[in-house]
């Protein structure tokens, strides 16, 4: 029986989800060494990480690694670079 771990675990892109087999697992695709931030992290920080990184969102994960959910580059960027 499957048992799931806490937190995130690892992400994968939707051209990786398109281009699988029909019978890959979800685990072959991810990447495990994921770049997260913390809902304290600094607008800015976090539009550094998604630029560095060429991510188009960013996981906000708490304290055990548990998603939040994610700030989309648009949005860190935004933050840096107001577009009014």
């Amino acid at each position: 029986m499957w048992t799931p771990k806490a937190g995130l675990q690892g992400v994968f892109s939707l051209r990786e989800l398109i281009v699988a087999e029909p019978g890959d697992l979800v685990d072959s695709m991810m990447a495990h060494s994921v770049v997260s931030v913390t809902p304290d992290t600094e607008q800015v920080d976090v539009a550094r990480l998604a630029a560095r990184y060429n991510l188009l969102a960013v996981p906000v994960v708490d304290a055990d690694g548990r998603l939040l959910g994610f700030v989309t580059a648009d949005d860190a960027i935004d933050a840096v670079i107001p577009t009014s």
